[in-house]
């Protein structure tokens, strides 16, 4: 398959912008591609997307985002500090994580008229009794697609269609090439293709992620502790106090944070001038 230098760059262009190619699910048919021959515009060092199963000539593939969300650098400069967070994803894995919660109840105290003596070991004690356990484990739910990611080695073709402004790219470099910036409103944010009736470069969540931030979370747990009423046998005395009183404890508290397990690396995204 054979295409002229500008057609080749365009195409590149679309798919690197997000509007080439369409989404499949992990047991779709592979992409029917062959390597595409070099001559696209794109500088050295960028990193692309590609539906296909192996990268275009002047291209190899980025094993360090293998497995792994991308995500703009925040701050100024580029990835030398910005590494890898997390376990990357193997084929099909479906996130997951558990969250630990330790609380307490105050059971109050109550007192028997004759139970002092023998053989009241039924009825527990007042006071606080704390326990801790682990919620089961659970799915994020994350939807998500799998694409080639490819870094540029050729440079690029003068002859070829030059690069649309505003186009969005992210690159292996400390710095961005020459006729492109660093895109701020990116900076630390997972990136989404626009919704219908959405504002272009509107953010949304929590703060940008800070390089090599676990981003972490919790839940809100409420709930209550039923105690089971207990016999006593009687027994010579008088006033045994200090046991608990049966009945229905609520309890609310959060969550330990823990991380939702969503593995990223960083990566540098430059805006064309």
């Amino acid at each position: 398959m054979t295409r002229s230098a500008p057609a080749l760059a365009l195409a590149l262009a679309l798919a690197v912008a997000g509007c080439a190619g369409s989404s499949s699910a992990p047991d779709a048919a592979a992409p029917d591609l062959a390597p595409l021959p070099p001559g696209d515009s794109l500088p050295t060092n960028a990193i692309a997307f590609f539906h296909a199963l192996a990268c275009p000539q002047g291209w190899s593939a980025y094993g360090r985002a293998a497995g792994r969300f991308v995500v703009p650098t925040p701050g100024t400069g580029g990835i030398a500090d910005g590494g890898v967070v997390g376990a990357p994803l193997a084929a099909g894995d479906d996130p997951a994580h558990a969250h630990a919660i330790d609380e307490s109840v105050t059971l109050p105290s109550t007192s028997f008229a004759g139970v002092t003596g023998c053989c009241n070991n039924g009825p527990a004690a007042a006071g606080t009794v704390g326990f801790s356990v682990t919620s089961a484990t659970a799915s994020t739910n994350l939807p998500y697609v799998t694409l080639l990611v490819c870094k540029k080695s050729a440079p690029p073709e003068s002859s070829a269609l030059p690069l649309p402004p505003g186009m969005m790219l992210f690159f292996d470099a400390d710095a961005c090439p020459d006729g492109f910036s660093q895109t701020a409103a990116t900076e630390g944010r997972h990136l989404v293709a626009l919704p219908d009736g959405g504002t272009p470069g509107a953010t949304f969540g929590g703060p940008p992620l800070a390089r090599g931030e676990d981003r972490g979370h919790s839940h809100a747990v409420s709930g209550a502790l039923t105690t089971t009423a207990s016999g006593v046998a009687l027994a010579s005395g008088c006033c045994g106090g200090g046991y608990a009183q049966s009945g229905s404890y609520p309890f609310a508290a959060p969550t330990a944070n823990a991380s939702s397990g969503l593995p990223y690396v960083h990566l540098l995204q430059c805006t064309k001038n």
